[in-house]
């Protein structure tokens, strides 16, 4: 039983191998659309982000700023 089964699966593979060819594909134009949604949101999301917290992002950096300066 487990010989049969073996078998069959490598014969699948075998078969499956054997069938594949190269593909030349193009991104479908609602791929795209939903690509750029996804992107918007993502840039929405990062400037979002920014804005609501830029004091501390500022805060942060001159800070760092100053360390790097005493350390020179």
């Amino acid at each position: 039983m487990v010989r049969t089964v073996v078998r069959s699966f490598l014969l699948t593979i075998i078969a499956g191998v054997a069938g594949l060819r190269l593909i030349f594909a193009y991104i479908d134009p609602n791929t795209g659309g939903m690509l750029f949604q996804i992107l918007a949101v993502v840039f929405a999301f990062f400037s979002g982000f920014m804005l609501f917290f830029s004091r501390q992002i500022r805060t942060t950096l001159a800070r760092v700023q100053r360390i790097l300066r005493r350390e020179q």
